[in-house]
């Protein structure tokens, strides 16, 4: 799991041959809350954080799925579940 990253934040790409330098450059370090908790709390994936552990308790009963089947899918619908959340409180 990738635990920090920088991103630097200096153009805006216009098209696919024009980039304009951005009137405010800065630099994002892509260090969120849940990989924080992940890496404070041993997890190596942020789902098998308090974050999302009710949330998949929750789908395994209300679709009848078994735990650890379709785990691609439900990380999936976890993460969309999770930004509509953040997209609704904002």
């Amino acid at each position: 799991m990738e635990i920090w990253n920088n991103v630097f934040m200096e153009y805006n790409r216009v098209d696919e041959n024009t980039l304009q330098k951005l009137p405010s450059q800065n630099v994002d370090t892509g260090m969120g809350l849940e990989r924080t908790l992940a890496l404070l709390n041993g997890h190596k994936s942020v789902y098998d954080t308090d974050i999302f552990t009710p949330l998949f308790a929750w789908m395994y009963e209300a679709f009848s799925i078994n735990p650890g089947e379709n785990q691609t899918s439900l990380r999936i619908i976890a993460d969309h579940i999770r930004a509509a959340v953040n997209l609704i409180a904002d």
